[in-house]
């Protein structure tokens, strides 16, 4: 059995290298058996009780590896089978999830480039010129899209940890992080720029703005 876990912040790379996998097995003429995880029959049981007479061609894939519970994931060391098993995680795999995986686990981990992060980091109120520099540094190796998307999710972020930070599925010193930037805007701010940028994402993508100069205008405008 082998068993492989994509992962990482880059979430459009890791979905295509999860992507590219299934479709050049299905080439080969593997069985591609997907998994829910919400259906009655357990993982681990599903995996185990497959009937395929080529087994050692058959790949189980689950595409939301955080939702394994623990008692599933301390079942793969101790699999009885020749299938093997894709797992798929957007954003970070759990770390209380990745101990428990065999040790001969092939893990595939796509990390974003440092400097997004900086200019994440850079996203507070009072530092506008800062964070338009680093936005425009960061446009040279990534497209706007992604630069877009990540800055949405950071919002998101600041919002729920400003709301109800014991439900953030993050580490402790990350979720700290969270709301001490979310304290520095204020929920009722954060909402407002939930809205807008869901805005922004519409008009975006039919052609009604140039996403470009409408981030520069939001930055200037909401961290001045």
């Amino acid at each position: 059995m082998k068993i492989t876990l994509i992962h990482g912040e880059d979430t459009e790379k890791s979905r295509q290298r999860y992507i590219n996998i299934i479709n050049s097995l299905k080439k080969k003429n593997w069985e591609i058996i997907k998994i829910n995880l919400e259906d009655k029959l357990k993982f681990s049981d599903k995996v185990s009780t497959s009937s395929s007479l080529f087994s050692d061609k058959t790949l189980f894939v689950v595409d939301k590896f955080n939702k394994l519970s623990v008692s599933e994931l301390s079942k793969l060391k101790n699999l009885k089978t020749d299938s093997n098993i894709l797992f798929w995680q957007s954003g970070k795999a759990l770390q209380k999830n990745l101990k428990l995986l065999p040790k001969e686990t092939n893990i595939e981990k796509f990390e974003l480039p440092f400097l997004i992060f900086k200019f994440l980091d850079s996203f507070q109120p009072k530092n506008s010129v800062i964070c338009i520099k680093l936005f425009h540094d960061v446009l040279e190796e990534e497209p706007v899209e992604l630069v877009f998307a990540m800055l949405a999710s950071l919002v998101k972020d600041l919002y729920w940890a400003s709301v109800s930070p014991e439900t953030l599925p993050y580490q402790p010193w990350r979720v700290n992080k969270l709301k001490s930037l979310g304290q520095k805007f204020g929920g009722l701010k954060l909402k407002k720029l939930i809205q807008t940028m869901a805005e922004l994402d519409i008009k975006s993508k039919t052609s009604q703005i140039n996403l470009i100069t409408s981030l520069d205008l939001l930055i200037f405008k909401e961290l001045k």
